[in-house]
């Protein structure tokens, strides 16, 4: 080789060194989004949903791209865990996930807990204690009231599949299955059970959806000191009762 060409190999490796030093790497924040109507929906041509409208609301005003990325729950909890995505949405503020999310204050719902049994139990079921010695069934990785989730006398059964708690529990083999009002009437719309089964009386209202934020994402806490202003700044506005009132504003 001679020494033009050495030269020429050199001042391009150092151009392109620099080059690559000076680029700015490219800024988004990846959304673990799972199927849960209808907050979260998946579609052919992409995803709607209150959830979806509300990061793409952040994500105008921040100037940032967003990344879809579908996971069922306990994958987004998981990925989320490990820094691998970097928000989700519709997160109940349970203790144990502190430890790996940060909660964007206000919550943007407060919905019932409400728990599906069999038609002929609507009536028993009017208070908690009415579900000791019971299994009741839940979405994998969902936590949605301390008093079940921390009460032995009380077995919990969990499935990534709400029909199939929904066929479990008709069959006999759940006393109920427990969720949020407003997802768990479309599931049970949509499941081909409506007939068998329906809303217990017994029911609980709790602060429901919050925006978290993975805590072992770097790209993530570059950005939580915006999303936490953007978030009150939604609520000072009353842009957020868009989202608190989203179900009503749909009908």
């Amino acid at each position: 080789m001679t020494d033009v060409s050495k030269t020429i190999l050199t001042l391009f490796a150092v151009t392109s060194a620099l080059f690559a030093k000076s680029t700015p790497a490219e800024d988004y924040l990846i959304y673990g989004i799972p199927n849960y109507p209808p907050y979260s929906v998946y579609e052919e041509q992409g995803f709607s949903g209150r959830d979806v409208e509300l990061i793409n609301t952040l994500a105008e005003q921040m100037n940032i791209p967003i990344r879809f990325s579908p996971c069922d729950w306990i994958r987004c909890l998981q990925l989320a865990k490990s820094g691998r995505i970097d928000v989700l949405t519709s997160v109940n503020r349970v203790k144990e996930r502190e430890a790996f999310l940060h909660f964007i204050e206000p919550a943007y719902s407060i919905s019932n807990i409400v728990f599906v049994v069999r038609k002929n139990e609507v009536t028993h079921y009017d208070s908690l204690l009415k579900f000791k010695e019971t299994v009741i069934g839940r979405e994998k990785g969902a936590r949605l009231l301390d008093q079940v989730d921390h009460d032995s006398d009380i077995e919990k059964y969990e499935s990534p599949d709400i029909v199939v708690l929904f066929k479990m529990l008709a069959s006999e083999r759940l006393d109920a299955v427990m969720g949020g009002d407003v997802a768990m009437k479309a599931a049970l719309h949509n499941s081909g059970y409506g007939e068998q089964l329906a809303l217990a009386l017994y029911r609980v209202q709790v602060p429901s959806a919050y925006l978290a934020v993975a805590r072992h994402s770097k790209r993530a806490e570059k950005h939580l000191n915006n999303l936490r202003a953007e978030m009150t700044r939604l609520h000072m506005t009353g842009q957020l009762a868009r989202f608190s009132h989203w179900q009503e504003l749909k009908n």
